[in-house]
């Protein structure tokens, strides 16, 4: 994932060689250019013409061969010149950390959706966040649908306004930085278990409360 995120690209093993930002970029490619599934190499597998024009965020390789992500198709492979219309490289200084910019967030689950993917994600990300809003479906409140606050104040140090629904909300532990969590706002709206969170909220030692 944290690949994922360092270079805006799907699907990076990371037990890869190190990655460069100038094999990741953009493309143009226009009505009709060729490719075909990332699964298949080429003339092996279904082949499909694109039906509008797109700007692609693209893998290069050594060869004329490029990965990229098609609206709607997702991951394709294409041959440079093959309808490519231009080509942007990323460079070093393109390479910035999303986590400074993002201040804001919304996140909706889908049942088979994990949260512990959530923290991990949030882990990468949320060093800025201010605002924070998870939707759990309703109808799925077990052991996957947890938000530990002790967690979650480590992960998102800077979050003002908090709003959580359809969780299980705990508090493991009155830790350092659930003491300077700055939270103004915090919104649950749940029928499940809210363990620890009352404590939580009389303990004058954190800001919180």
């Amino acid at each position: 994932m944290a690949n994922v995120l360092k270079y805006n690209y799907p699907c990076l093993d990371n037990g890869e060689v190190e990655q460069h930002p100038s094999q990741f970029g953009f493309i143009d490619i226009q009505e009709g250019t060729t490719v075909w599934p990332i699964d298949f190499d080429e003339g092996e597998g279904p082949t499909i013409k694109v039906s509008s024009s797109y700007h692609c965020r693209a893998k290069f390789s050594s060869d004329d061969l490029v990965e990229v992500l098609v609206p709607g198709l997702g991951l394709c492979q294409t041959r440079l010149g093959d309808g490519v219309l231009s080509i942007s490289r990323d460079s070093n200084e393109q390479n910035l950390s999303v986590s400074s910019k993002l201040h804001s967030l919304q996140l909706s689950f889908a049942p088979f959706e994990s949260v512990h993917l959530t923290i991990d994600l949030l882990a990468l990300i949320g060093g800025n966040l201010q605002s924070l809003t998870l939707n759990a479906p309703i109808d799925k409140l077990d052991h996957d649908s947890i938000l530990d606050l002790s967690v979650l104040s480590a992960v998102c140090p800077n979050l003002r306004l908090l709003t959580m629904n359809h969780f299980n909300v705990v508090v493991s532990i009155h830790n350092e930085t659930l003491r300077r969590w700055p939270i103004e706002e915090l919104t649950i709206s749940t029928d499940g278990n809210l363990a620890g969170l009352t404590l939580c909220l009389r303990n004058t030692n954190l800001r919180m409360a």
